[in-house]
């Protein structure tokens, strides 16, 4: 497709189609000499600019790298062109400058670059002063014209064969002839060569590179001719030095290794590639932003295919077999964007180390298949060995806390494992539930989610395994429970999905906040106790105010602020009433309040599907809450910091199948702490998959069952990989309902428990509509927003004039102009 833009006054036939596709944009976009980053430092990596970013830059320096950017046909190849009485003597000169010191008559000459058109670009030049016996550098600079004049002396010809691809022609001599002059040169030059030790004088000091990167850039590889020749050269070394490529660098090398590209009909664009590694099947989501493609149908015998789309099956990235040279089609450096290859530029910078001492102790396949070898978890099916029967435990009794949310889930789980011919059993005492329907589960059991009655059904049904998350809080502690005494292991049962040790890691306060220091992840600054005598010990250390939060408790049941030991006293009474453990945390109340969907399958392929964000700040139940998806207040950076996080903290917690991470989010700075994660199916789940469009349950189960989460299919295409991370062009809103008239003794204030028995969720293309509908939807007697001017009676206050009139919830009050 071509475009022009025609301005007004000028006629259209006389402004010419511009062709994008004809331009060598990479050198529009090129740096025009060489600039040095992080001088000093231990290695020196050179980077040709094909349109390098500022990131790819600050990760090589990160790692100790001075790194040189130059052009992108900056000739960086390794010379072989000193020919003495048929000796070839291999070294990196690119172009040598003499002057003499001595009254001697000199001659004046022009001295021409020519043979490679490489060398007609500005080129390093060494300035040094010649004496009777020595050498001594003078000055380093850089030649911009073609041809100058040097007083040249007669002792200059016994260094010609030092200087490759110049002619020295008179100054006079018409710099057309030029080329014709070549041909009178000498072959070979009978004379000694200098001492080896003033060798190493003629090097440039630019040319002495320990690595070769080479950059992302713009339009048709097949145009940049001149870097893909210098690159050839290099990878032809006998004892090459490691050189790593991104996007167009990607492509650059696959050309210089003998594939082809061919331009794509859309490209990848965005932060929601998912690239299979060939060595361990593992996927992850990067970046991209490219219209080329590499075809590998002839990859030559000594390379091989390092990543591949998930999605379209197009080459991501190419590694030499033996010799350390790599590239990647994506961006493992994006911000903001998924990070979670970043590791690739340390493995390049260990390989420029170990180089630069010696040889290198692995090949680069070797070391990216050591990071990213993972053992399946415990206890995962396979292909083989699949369960015939599985039990299910449902939400248990219809409460605040448990209810459509997790019917939900569970019949979603149902589904998945019917699909793959599994027996299904149910525990659920809820008639009034869509799982329990029948034509839903093979046999369903109306008992109560106990210890005891489940107990009894698995000695009666005898299944291979049984599913925990999908019931809410109460089936996840009778899980634990049937673990701890044995039960599972008596009828020989396997916990499908999330391990119990997982389970019991993140409802045990105390064990969560040490699995979170061990890998360096803040939790607010807190302390268990196990009475209430230890909970005042606690607040008397840690400072009022401060937040309790019950252990194994549903709905942030027993949960709440005290500002002091009287207030303490009480809420840590009523907890204890509850659970045998207690956390006592610093307050945060006021901070923002995130939360993610996490997907990872027993594989550790680990995706976020959904970030959402409370209205309300943090000291609210997310049951009680306004809920925005996607998040309306992070910036990019907070965004990915806070999924990074998510992934490294659920893979190290050893979740498999759906979870649940909530922050806390310093609103005047990026400082966060992780609030909790839930371990299974949550209230949230239900919404995000309904925003989405992702089914969370669904693909947790078959998680649960060791399928890998790229074998799974998108829901919605049925052709692409579920292992993506939904990218919203909507908002979507969720708004809590209550209906306190049935419970008249209760305060109607929310707070950290919940009351809410029902939600709404509204769709709209931008928040306004969004919230607009919910209000709308949440009450037949709510117009929403109104424009019209309020009539206030004496004495009365807007916000309580408009609660009066339209609604009972004081956080949309609050938010209408007096």
């Amino acid at each position: 497709m071509m475009a022009k833009i025609v301005f007004q006054g000028t006629k259209p036939e006389e402004v010419e189609f511009l062709d994008i596709d004809k331009i060598n944009l990479v050198a529009e976009v090129s740096v025009k000499k060489p600039k040095t980053f992080n001088k000093g430092g231990a290695f020196k990596i050179m980077t040709v600019d094909c349109g390098f970013k500022n990131n790819q830059i600050r990760m090589l320096a990160e790692l100790g790298a001075e790194v040189t950017v130059v052009p992108w046909d900056y000739p960086f190849k390794s010379f072989s062109c000193v020919s003495i009485e048929g000796t070839v003597t291999e070294t990196q000169i690119n172009c040598v400058l003499f002057c003499h010191s001595s009254n001697s008559a000199s001659t004046s000459l022009s001295v021409q670059c020519a043979c490679l058109q490489s060398l007609l670009q500005p080129i390093p030049l060494l300035l040094l002063h010649v004496s009777s016996s020595f050498l001594t550098p003078v000055l380093l600079l850089s030649l911009l014209p073609h041809s100058f004049t040097l007083s040249h002396p007669s002792c200059i010809p016994s260094f010609l064969p030092l200087i490759p691809s110049v002619s020295l022609l008179p100054a006079s001599h018409p710099p057309a002839s030029h080329p014709s002059c070549l041909s009178s040169l000498p072959q070979t030059i009978p004379l000694a060569p200098p001492p080896s030790h003033l060798i190493s004088i003629f090097h440039s000091e630019i040319q002495k590179y320990d690595g070769l990167f080479i950059s992302n850039g713009p339009g048709d590889p097949e145009m940049a001719e001149k870097p893909i020749s210098h690159i050839r050269k290099v990878i032809k070394e006998s004892n090459p030095k490691p050189v790593f490529g991104i996007c167009f660098g990607h492509q650059l090398l696959s050309h210089a290794a003998g594939l082809k590209t061919f331009k794509m009909k859309y490209g990848n664009r965005g932060h929601n590639q998912p690239c299979i590694h060939e060595g361990t099947g593992r996927c992850y989501i990067t970046t991209q932003n490219h219209g080329f493609a590499v075809n590998v149908d002839d990859m030559p015998a000594d390379w091989s295919v390092l990543f591949t789309n998930a999605n379209d099956r197009t080459n991501e990235g190419i590694i030499h077999n033996c010799k350390p040279f790599f590239s990647v089609q994506f961006h493992p450096e994006h911000m903001g964007g998924p990070r979670d290859l970043e590791f690739l530029f340390e493995i390049f910078m260990d390989a420029v180390k170990e180089r630069k001492v010696g040889q290198l102790s692995k090949s680069i396949s070797e070391r990216i298949n050591t990071r990213l070898a993972y053992s399946p978890t415990l206890y995962t099916p396979t292909a083989e060995d699949q369960p015939k029967k599985v039990l299910i435990l449902g939400s248990g009794g219809l409460s605040i806390g448990q209810a459509g949310e997790f019917d939900y889930s569970g019949s979603q789980a149902i589904k998945a494992l019917k699909e793959e011919s599994i027996q299904t059993i149910l525990i659920n005492p809820n008639i009034a539930t869509v799982q329990t329907s029948k034509g839903m589960a093979d046999r369903v059991y109306f008992l109560p989610i106990t210890p005891k009655y489940v107990s009894q059904v698995l000695e009666c049904e005898r299944p291979d395994g049984i599913l925990l998350t999908f019931g809410g809080q109460t089936g996840l502690n009778c899980g634990v429970q049937l673990k701890q005494s044995g039960i599972l292991e008596k009828y020989k049962v396997k916990v499908l999905g999330t391990p119990v040790k997982s389970i019991e890691d993140t409802e045990d306060r105390k064990i969560f906040a040490d699995r979170m220091h061990e890998i360096g992840e803040k939790v607010a600054p807190s302390q268990a106790a196990y009475s209430v005598e230890e909970a005042l010990t606690a607040a008397d250390t840690i400072g009022y105010p401060v937040m309790v939060r019950a252990a194994y408790a549903l709905g942030g049941l027993g949960s709440g602020f005290a500002n002091n030991r009287s207030e303490l006293t009480k809420l840590a009474s009523a907890a204890f009433a509850l659970t045998s453990q207690i956390l006592v945390d610093k307050s945060m109340k006021g901070w923002k309040e995130v939360e993610y969907e996490v997907v990872r399958d027993a594989y550790d392929n680990c995706v976020t599907v959904c970030n959402m964000e409370n209205v309300d700040p943090l000291g609210i139940h997310t049951g009680e809450s306004i809920v925005v998806a996607p998040s309306q207040t992070l910036t990019n950076i907070e965004y990915n910091m806070l999924r990074s996080t998510a992934i490294k903290v659920i893979r190290h917690l050893g979740v498999v199948g759906e979870c649940n991470i909530q922050y806390a989010l310093n609103p005047e700075s990026q400082e966060y702490f992780i609030i909790e994660v839930n371990a299974r199916l949550s209230r949230s789940s239900a919404l995000a998959s309904k925003a989405t469009g992702y089914p969370l349950a669904y693909v947790a189960a078959k998680l649960a069952l060791g399928i890998p989460l790229p074998q799974l299919k998108n829901s919605v295409t049925s052709s692409t990989t579920a292992c993506f991370e939904p990218s919203l062009d909507y908002c979507v809103v969720k708004m809590p309902r209550w209906d306190l008239k049935k419970f008249t003794k209760v305060s109607n204030k929310i707070g950290s428990c919940m009351k809410s028995v029902g939600e709404v969720m509204a769709v709209g293309r931008k928040f306004e509509e969004a919230f607009q509908k919910a209000l709308r939807m949440v009450n037949e007697n709510v117009n929403g927003f109104e424009a019209h001017v309020l009539h206030i009676t004496k004495g009365e206050s807007v916000v309580a004039n408009w609660l009066r009139r339209r609604t009972c919830d004081p956080r949309i009050a609050g938010s209408i102009p007096a």
